[in-house]
């Protein structure tokens, strides 16, 4: 070949390879677009895509919500209403110290007429009830829905769920005016630990297992190995024949 040839390709050569290393820089440096982790590209050391290294755990960002199995408006007194839903988290490891709700009371025009907010915890895999009580509405509700807002999940260090067992069920009606009926139960802390404030909810519920009043309760405290009774008054009247007491303990065992 001749020199002056193989010369000229050779500059060339490295003329293009100048020019294509520039243009990888510039949009290396200015077109490119910056990995995140929300891309939906496994990049920048991800696990998975969109998680694991520099963004949120695997685990956590594939925990599912928060499902809601029903809701219900019970009328009190008043024109007021005690509502109650069952929510459960299907996660197996995960729970959340505190996640935001709001109840929705809609008339048959699909007005909202009133509403409830509050905030709660869930321990992985529980099932419970959220209770508001004496909600008041100016109108008969007939639709009634629950919102739950973000949720932030996490791990609770050590977990085993509350021993707690709860027996001896019963309502019972009252002549005591002015209470209606009295529900109670004993409380058993079958564990080694002690818990303080336990949570009780406590839901009435007719022969077709539909609900039929709601209340709540509290225990300061309960050792390990300790049995303590509680009851629950209803201080108004309700329609309906009570065929099953359910009674359901909640530990934060966040705090």
């Amino acid at each position: 070949m001749d020199p002056r040839v193989k010369k000229q390709i050779i500059i060339s050569s490295v003329f293009i390879l100048v020019i294509l290393i520039i243009a990888f820089g510039v949009y290396f440096f200015y077109f490119r677009e910056t990995p995140t982790c929300s891309d939906n590209i496994k990049n920048q050391g991800e696990e998975g895509i969109d998680c694991g290294g520099p963004c949120v755990p695997c685990e956590l960002k594939n925990l599912k919500n928060i499902e809601i199995s029903w809701a219900k408006a019970l009328p009190t007194q008043n024109q007021n209403y005690d509502l109650v839903a069952r929510i459960k988290n299907v996660n197996q490891n995960e729970g959340s110290r505190e996640f935001s709700y709001e109840f929705q009371l809609y008339n048959l025009n699909n007005k909202l007429i009133a509403s409830r907010s509050g905030t709660n915890f869930i321990l992985s895999r529980e099932e419970k009830y959220i209770i508001e009580q004496k909600v008041f509405t100016p109108e008969t509700p007939a639709i009634i829905k629950l919102n739950i807002g973000q949720t932030n999940w996490e791990k609770i260090s050590d977990y085993n769920p509350p021993a707690l067992q709860v027996f001896d069920k019963k309502f019972e009606s009252s002549n005591e005016i002015p209470i209606f009926g009295r529900a109670s139960a004993i409380v058993k802390n079958s564990s080694y630990s002690v818990y303080k404030s336990v949570k009780i909810a406590i839901v009435l519920f007719d022969a077709k297992d539909e609900p039929l009043a709601v209340n709540l309760s509290e225990l300061d405290k309960i050792d390990a190995g300790q049995e303590r009774y509680f009851s629950a008054p209803w201080h108004f009247s309700f329609v309906g024949s009570v065929a099953k007491v359910d009674v359901e303990t909640y530990v934060d065992l966040f705090k």
